[in-house]
């Protein structure tokens, strides 16, 4: 059998040399057979005395170059381990200080703090019931004032906290009552839309129940004045409308109590035949815009039966000469009624102002 050629030496004699005496077994290859021996520590003893030293080996730089490099097998180099880098340490929060950026106050946080107080009583109030709510929300308006009573005058939120304290104690005595907070903004509102409706209604009043409805509208808009609490900014304005209001409704009221002219009532002419030609037209004088008055209050002038003369008079039936726009009539020239209806004719010796018609009697075409 031909010599088979050297295995590969697969330690080297300093890896020999580091090898531990104190195994007990090694592993050792054998040239030619390539088969792989177990040899046991007194076995490779006896052969270790015998073979040269490694340290003369090793000195020998020359014996060492003569290895074939292909021989040599390069162990295997297990990666080393990728260490892990520790986790950073955060440091430690520093503590709070009392320095505030520029503008905030040092007790913004007590100013909020009492707000959430008075929130929680506001929210409560809304569906208070009992006395025990009511007690509840007392509880948490005192609460509130004792926090914000905390704010130092030398802090700059001290201005607005004292506005708010005194907020809170308003809300605190009407709790204690067992009542809300009356809302100023709401009763002025409502006081004016009943003031706007009763000027409305006194507009077109002209039965005594109509004079009755605006002096009951005068009166809501007088409470509803009145019911504007002092704290409010519009508190002055609104006593002086309450006492505006009562005057007017007392007008009204006066109004609604004075006695009506009598109820017109329709005559029939007698059937007779008449020539309008026979009798000479009459002329139209025409009055000043300083002598017209539309409501005839207070003017001294009566064009309608309805209104009242400079000393508060209802006209009623009054001769032609004396009303307005009846300057031309004569001796039992006059007419009665109380409606604003129809065209409002007047008549002068049985002509009526407007068409010459001739009428009967002392009546006024309608």
């Amino acid at each position: 059998m031909a010599p088979q050629p050297p295995r590969k030496i697969t330690k080297t004699i300093m890896e020999q040399k580091k090898a531990p005496i104190g195994s007990k077994a090694i592993y050792a290859i054998v040239g030619g057979v390539g088969l792989m021996s177990v040899v046991t520590l007194s076995t490779l003893s006896s052969w270790l005395l015998k073979a040269p030293l490694p340290t003369e080996v090793v000195s020998n730089e020359a014996a060492i170059a003569q290895i074939a490099p292909e021989t040599l097998e390069t162990p295997e180099v297990q990666p080393a381990l990728e260490v892990q880098p520790e986790p950073e340490v955060q440091p430690e929060p520093e503590p709070e200080t009392i320095t505030q950026p520029l503008g905030q106050s040092a007790y913004s946080q007590v100013m909020d703090s009492a707000a959430m107080k008075a929130e929680s009583a506001q929210n409560i109030t809304q569906s208070a019931v009992s006395s025990s709510d009511w007690e509840v929300i007392t509880a948490r308006w005192q609460e509130a004032i004792y926090i914000i009573e905390q704010i130092p005058e030398s802090d700059s939120l001290y201005s607005e906290a004292q506005k708010e304290r005194e907020t809170y104690l308003l809300a605190l005595s009407y709790a204690q009552q067992g009542k809300p907070v009356p809302n100023a903004a709401a009763t002025f509102s409502d006081a004016v839309n009943a003031a706007t409706n009763a000027s409305q209604l006194a507009q077109q009043a002209r039965t005594a129940d109509d004079w009755r409805n605006v002096a009951e509208k005068w009166r809501e808009a007088s409470i509803f004045m009145g019911q504007v609490p002092d704290f409010a900014d519009n508190y002055q304005l609104a006593q002086e409308k309450a006492g505006e209001y009562a005057s007017n409704q007392n007008y009204a009221q006066a109004q609604a109590n004075r006695p009506l002219a009598p109820t017109p009532f329709a005559v029939t002419p007698p059937a007779v035949t008449f020539t309008p030609t026979a009798i000479a037209p009459i002329t139209t004088t025409t009055t000043s815009a300083s002598s017209t008055s539309s409501s005839g209050s207070g003017s001294g002038l009566c064009d309608y039966p309805w209104q009242t003369d400079s000393a508060g008079n209802l006209c009623g039936d009054r001769a032609a000469s004396v009303r307005e726009g009846g300057r031309l009539g004569g001796s039992g020239s006059s007419y009665s009624g109380s409606s604003s209806s129809g065209s409002n004719c007047h008549y002068v010796n049985g002509y009526t102002r407007k068409n010459g018609t001739y009428v009967s009697g002392h009546t006024r075409c309608r």
